[in-house]
């Protein structure tokens, strides 16, 4: 049994979003403790699926959480064709968002070959 399970959780909406090889589920969803989003990234690679990463908010963080994509968004749209600062492991911005007694470390990062 998963934790989702555990709480009795149920599907409120889900949408899909598709970019190249990768799709995001973004799935409200309600449980005994209250509505929230969870975010899923599924990989496909050769016809095969992975999820890759997921992450779940409460429904009371989404704006805050909204404004960082919307920060990132900005801050990326301003960067010229070679950013200038990197990290080795391609970051170009972090910031870090607390929300009740939950911690969100938001990274935006460049692929590295």
């Amino acid at each position: 049994m998963s934790g989702e399970d555990s709480f009795n959780t149920h599907d409120l909406q889900t949408k899909v979003l598709k970019s190249e090889y990768k799709r995001f589920y973004l799935d409200v969803k309600e449980n005994n403790r209250g509505r929230f989003l969870k975010i899923t990234e599924v990989l496909t690679v050769n016809t095969l699926a992975r999820t890759k990463n997921k992450i779940t908010l409460a429904l009371s963080s989404i704006e805050e959480f909204r404004d960082f994509l919307n920060m990132f968004a900005e801050f990326y749209n301003n960067l010229g064709p070679t950013p200038a600062t990197t990290t080795r492991d391609g970051k170009l911005k972090s910031e870090f968002m607390k929300k009740d007694d939950k911690r969100y470390f938001l990274d935006l990062k460049r692929d590295i070959d």
